[in-house]
């Protein structure tokens, strides 16, 4: 399989965060009208170019349920 890569430039990477950070808080500062009784959590790891060094970047998924 071939992959083509893609260039995103560091504005659209900033608008995206931007908004990104926007829908987190709003999903972080919601009220809960049920009780979650069960919590799921699972975690991706993926190599990034963070400031110029390769590091290992984790994402969290966390879901509820009854």
């Amino acid at each position: 399989m071939r992959l083509s890569r893609i260039r995103i430039s560091k504005d659209a990477v900033s608008r995206i965060a931007r908004r990104l950070e926007g829908e987190l808080s709003a999903w972080r500062e919601r009220s809960l009208e049920l009780a979650y009784p069960h919590l799921y959590l699972d975690a991706s790891y993926f190599k990034v170019n963070w400031g110029g060094q390769v590091v290992d970047l984790a994402l969290l998924v966390a879901v509820g349920g009854e």
